[in-house]
C-alpha cells in the first residue's frame, strides 16, 4: 500500500504494486497486516488506499481460503 508523498512513478518510472494490482483486480479488497504496519513503525493515516486492517488470525484464515488473498 503506498504511503502519502510517495511515488513510484516519479523515482522509478512504473507504477506501483498497488496501482498493478488495482487495474487486474479493480472489485478487489485491500487488507493490511496490522503487525506489519506496527513493526515498520507506519500508522494507518499514513496511507493513501483505504484498506481492512486485519490481525494475525485473520491474515491465517484469508491465507487459507486461497479465494481472498494475493501474495506480493
Amino acid at each position: 500500500s503506498a504511503l502519502k508523498d510517495q511515488s513510484s512513478e516519479k523515482t522509478i518510472g512504473y507504477p506501483s504494486v498497488g496501482e498493478l494490482t488495482y487495474s487486474i483486480f479493480p472489485e478487489g479488497n485491500l487488507f493490511i497486516h496490522l503487525n506489519s504496519l506496527t513493526q515498520r513503525g507506519i500508522e494507518y493515516g499514513d496511507l493513501v488506499e483505504i484498506a481492512e486492517l486485519i490481525d494475525d488470525k485473520t491474515l491465517y484464515n484469508l491465507s487459507k481460503s486461497k479465494n481472498h488473498i494475493i501474495k506480493i
